[in-house]
């Protein structure tokens, strides 16, 4: 969803006054459903060739992994320029502290140094370019190995949303008898503007995460203690649904949970644009995170490309929260009843 107003090709579905009642036996009902003019736009999906990536993961064993990273990242740049290489149209270095502290398992002591190029030219980014980790390997950092062989350049797709007129594509309906009708684009239309429930935050600058200051009865806790979430993409923009489980939950949530918070607690998001829907029936939070996935799922902007995790990441962050709400039924119950009987 992008707001309260749901756009589809013959209608517009309204939101936020759905009601939904628990019956029982897995059974709920839905109420409340109001309809509205289609918009005079339609939404289609628009897939193109982006170009191509190459991706070499480095992984560092023990100490100095900041100091490795860095040596490792001046390497590289050095041999590009001293074997005559044409330097990348873009290339992200991505350092992953995985490690721990005097682990007795290696893989946990080992930090993953990713490095992901990109350009319209297949060879730019090609085998000759991935060569370059393995040539500087024996005179770099102790203990390098890498995450797999070096490859050639993949192709990758990119994905935009776009709009086009209501009669620009036609309708065709094809039924069992072979017979075809054809529905003519709707006279009536309404554009989709936002609803009071809507509002749209820009950055004002990276923010960082901060300590709330603790008042008399509060915890902190993590958000998922008593809040759920879900996640996932659409192209280049990442949607978090986030929902309390009681009316009490709801007024912190609506209350505490602004886009700014959103970007204080989750700090990737600092420099985007975010819309935030309220749905006061569902006692639910809707963001849409423009620009976080870049050009799509096949861009590969973030190692969750499709956005799947970030629900459960807000959950795991701790906030203060009213003494009461954290003593509530705690969704994460829900993995204990789930739990298959031994």
């Amino acid at each position: 969803m992008q707001g309260a107003r749901y756009a589809g090709p013959d209608a517009i579905v309204r939101l936020d006054p759905l009601q939904l009642t628990d019956l029982g036996d897995d059974r709920v009902r839905f109420t409340g459903i109001r309809g509205e003019a289609p918009p005079p736009e339609l939404k289609v999906s628009v897939n193109e060739i982006g170009g191509y990536r190459q991706e070499i993961v480095f992984m560092l064993t023990g100490l100095n992994a900041e100091e490795k990273a860095a040596l490792i990242q001046a390497q590289y740049e050095h041999a590009l320029e001293l074997e005559g290489l044409p330097r990348p149209a873009s290339m992200k270095w991505t350092l992953v502290r995985s490690d721990q502290p005097d682990s007795p398992v290696q893989e946990t002591a080992t930090a993953r140094l990713t490095l992901v190029a990109r350009d319209s030219n297949p060879k730019v980014v090609g085998r000759a370019f991935a060569n370059v980790s393995i040539e500087i390997a024996l005179g770099s950092v102790p203990g390098l190995f890498y995450g797999g062989p070096p490859t050639d350049a993949n192709v990758y797709g990119r994905y935009r949303p776009m709009y086009v007129a209501q009669e620009v594509p036609v309708h065709t309906v094809h039924l069992a008898d072979g017979e075809k009708i054809v529905i003519e684009a709707p006279a009536e239309t309404r554009a989709l503007e936002p609803t009071e429930f809507d509002a749209r935050s820009e950055p004002v600058g990276r923010a960082a995460v901060g300590e709330n200051g603790a008042v008399d009865d509060t915890v902190r806790i993590a958000l998922g203690e008593v809040f759920g979430a879900r996640s996932g993409d659409k192209g280049g923009t990442a949607n978090i649904g986030v929902w309390a489980r009681s009316d009490e939950g709801w007024q912190w949530l609506q209350r505490e949970l602004t886009a700014d918070r959103l970007r204080e607690l989750l700090p990737e998001m600092a420099p985007l644009a975010i819309d935030r829907t309220e749905l006061p029936n569902f006692r639910a939070l809707n963001f849409v995170v423009h620009g976080l996935l870049v050009e799509g799922v096949a861009y590969g902007a973030r190692f969750d490309a499709q956005a799947k995790g970030l629900g459960e990441w807000l959950r795991s962050r701790t906030a203060e929260v009213p003494a009461e709400l954290a003593a509530q039924h705690g969704l994460d119950d829900f993995f204990a009843e789930a739990r298959p009987a031994s």
